[in-house]
């Protein structure tokens, strides 16, 4: 069953995280950050953070998901369509990855 990432209030992005693309996201980040429908789908994750979020997601972000298998808050710096940075972030409950 396929999430509609739509019904949601606020920005989510669905993301593959083992080839850590962009699989889906929501008309909040469309609005938000100026992204064009559809434009980030297959892009790689990276395409959303600056530079200093992108060593913080790699060095911090993705051991402690892979440790704990969840991450319960989370600060980083997101890019618009223009390159401009805004801040975003998770907040709990959490994010957790799917342990199969």
């Amino acid at each position: 069953m396929e999430m509609d990432p739509h019904i949601f209030p606020c920005g989510l992005m669905v993301s593959d995280f083992q080839e850590q693309k962009i699989l889906q996201f929501n008309a909040y980040i469309e609005n938000e950050f100026g992204f064009a429908k559809d434009s980030l789908i297959d892009q790689p994750i990276t395409a959303l953070f600056t530079k200093a979020s992108v060593l913080f997601l790699e060095h911090y972000f993705y051991p402690m998901l892979l440790q704990d298998g969840k991450v319960s808050e989370l600060q980083v710096m997101l890019l618009s369509a223009k390159k401009s940075s805004q801040q975003g972030g998770i907040s709990p409950p959490s994010c957790s990855q799917n342990r199969t």
